[in-house]
């Protein structure tokens, strides 16, 4: 808000004026004279009247900061003879770290420090005088803008054609060697808000990421560089907080925890006990196998140790989707029987919403334009119709239990192979013998010596003169005292290849493969626990239909707001330039393009454009 009034003393007489600069900011400067006491008269803003001005004291220390060439210059004035308020150095804080200190022996009451910022990094940087018994006296936020954290870019318009699902190609070019991950959207300009946005990347990670209050229109301050922008962001640094620390901490390099702990992506905790006793499984190594519901990526196997109370923590794991995960003992005909118990879900955590109104309706005039043509949308989207297809008859043919297994199970370099050899575990029920007791004898040429923790595997034609076995569980290599814990009546099947190239020297090689799903949950019990753990959400591709592969009247109305996006773009390339390709829907005529990303060395790229066919 805009305002303008002046200052008076006691006595009403005029001292000086001042206006608001940008967005209800501003400054001026006085000279308190001693026992005089001052109020502001607003004349401009909605809230007329006097507001008196906080008194004046006569201990203390003035800092003021102006630009100066490459850097800023400080200002100091102190009282004489006042040892508590004389300064005795200065120290420069961005990123809860100290940037430089710097000891002042002026015995001036007035001076100036000049500050070289042209070589720091970009961002907020907290300045403050201390006196020599390290306590604070005045502090002063600058905010340094070196433009270091800019990447170039342009976006291009290779192709425009704003007609109903017409194709459009637009591009954008960087320079110089950028590694780094990007996102690009594309959206309906008329359903848009401000343009340009209020918040961006830079202002997010450079000003509202550090400071505390309100800052109207964030994303100003970077929209330009002058000097209305350097004035206008000088006052936003005088008019918030930033106290995330106490500088009792920063001196004695003792900073305050962080508010919030990485959680280190998925964290696995929990308890283990014997089954049907409370007695803890205590200080005992066990198996824990991760089957992903997908049945095409691997399963993750770790060995994880609980401590004296049965408690078990292996965190920093990343999956996607249902999983079931599987503890076992591997102690083999001595494995106990056990029961597991998770703690609460890592990834889990309610939030308070509120209640979802549709069509959504914000708080703002009736004449919005935006929030009637969103009501218009949405409208627009549940009264489309399409056509449906006609029944279609899919016929196919019934596969065997081995091609079954093998389609299920079997994937790369272990599927197919004509000369291997197929075992179908899938229904038997063996039970007291592990799974090199139950083979011995039953596979031609295969020969297993050795005892329970100490088996070794050959084959009679193993490959280039080596008959040891190499074995391999869910396709992932592993020795025989892995296999060994597995009971019998949890694998599904297995496939011994004489000559398999995926293994080292072209041996001969045994796969094992474990029931998962269903079959799994039907076995019998053994001395293993199973818990479905829910993973991060699977990471889906945003919808871009392709109009050139289907006639449009074979679809329903198309009145999507956000025609394209992209949100992982990943470069490892000198000048890249990055293809867009979409087709429009059936009304948009002007797009909106918002390219973000970040480089692996900081730098930061903000692209904003509205194109139409009469602005390219």
């Amino acid at each position: 808000m805009a305002a303008n009034g002046e200052i008076r003393n006691d006595k009403n007489q005029l001292v000086t004026i001042f206006s608001t600069y940008h967005e209800g900011m501003g400054s001026f400067s006085i000279t308190p004279l001693e026992g005089e006491s001052y109020f502001a008269v607003l004349m401009a803003g909605g809230n007329d009247g006097k507001y008196a001005l906080p008194e004046s004291t006569k201990k203390g220390v003035v800092l003021d900061v102006e630009n100066a060439g490459s850097g800023k210059r400080v200002r100091i004035s102190q009282l004489p003879d006042n040892d508590p308020f004389r300064v005795a150095y200065i120290t420069g804080l961005m990123e809860n770290g100290i940037v430089f200190k710097q000891e002042i022996k002026s015995l001036k009451n007035d001076f100036g420090v000049v500050i070289q910022t042209a070589s720091l990094y970009s961002g907020i940087l907290n300045v403050t005088v201390f006196n020599k018994d390290g306590i604070p006296l005045a502090a002063r936020m600058i905010f340094v803008d070196n433009k270091d954290y800019v990447l170039p870019g342009k976006i291009s318009v290779d192709t425009l054609n704003t007609g109903e699902r017409k194709r459009n190609h637009f591009s954008v070019h960087l320079k110089d060697t950028i590694i780094g991950n990007f996102s690009v959207s594309i959206t309906d300009a008329d359903y848009e808000g401000a343009n340009p946005r209020a918040q961006n990347i830079y202002s997010a990670f450079l000003l509202t990421g550090d400071l505390k209050g309100y800052i109207h229109n964030p994303a100003w301050y970077f929209n330009a560089d002058n000097d209305s922008v350097s004035t206008g962001l000088d006052l936003v640094m005088m008019t918030n907080g930033w106290t995330r620390f106490k500088w009792t901490d920063v001196n004695n390099n003792s900073l305050p925890k962080p508010l919030i702990k990485d959680p280190g992506y998925i964290n696995f905790s929990g308890k283990i006990t014997i089954e049907g006793r409370r007695k803890p499984f205590a200080d005992k190594e066990l198996m824990m196998w991760l089957k992903p519901a997908d049945t095409t990526r691997r399963g993750v196997m770790q060995i994880i140790k609980t401590d004296s109370l049965g408690r078990f923590r292996m965190d920093s794991s990343i999956f996607y989707g249902k999983n079931q995960v599987l503890f076992g003992d591997i102690k083999g005909k001595k494995s106990k029987f056990i029961e597991v118990k998770m703690d609460s879900d890592s990834l889990f955590k309610p939030y308070v919403l509120n209640p979802l109104l549709i069509p959504y309706y914000p708080k703002s005039t009736p004449e919005d334009d935006v929030t009637r043509k969103m009501g218009n949308a949405y409208n627009d989207f549940i009264k489309a119709e399409g056509l449906m297809l006609e029944n279609v008859t899919v016929r196919g043919k019934t596969k065997s239990k081995t091609e079954q297994l093998e389609g299920k199970y079997a994937s790369g370099l272990f599927s197919g192979g004509v000369d291997s050899k197929v075992f179908d575990l899938s229904e038997e029920n063996a039970v007291g013998s592990d799974i090199f007791q139950y083979l011995q004898g039953r596979v031609a040429g295969l020969m297993i010596s050795g005892t329970p923790g100490d088996y070794k595997l050959s084959y009679r034609s193993g490959g280039l003169g080596n008959n040891n076995v190499s074995l391999f569980l869910d396709e992932m290599p592993v020795d025989a005292s892995f296999i060994e814990s597995i009971p019998v009546n949890q694998i599904a099947y297995l496939k011994l290849y004489p000559h398999f190239i995926g293994a080292s020297g072209n041996s001969a090689s045994l796969a094992v493969y474990t029931k998962k799903g269903a079959d799994l949950n039907a076995v019998l019990p053994a001395a293993t626990d199973i818990i479905t753990y829910n993973g991060y959400s699977v990471i889906k591709e945003f919808y871009h239909p392709d109009y050139s592969l289907r006639k449009p009247e074979h679809s329903k109305a198309d009145y999507r707001l956000t025609l394209s996006w992209r949100p992982y773009i990943n470069l490892a390339a000198v000048n890249p330039v990055i293809p867009l390709t979409f087709f429009n829907n059936d009304r948009t005529k002007r797009f909106k393009v918002v390219v973000e990303g970040m480089t692996n060395d900081g730098r930061m790229l903000m692209l904003e454009k509205i194109i139409d066919s009469g602005k390219n």
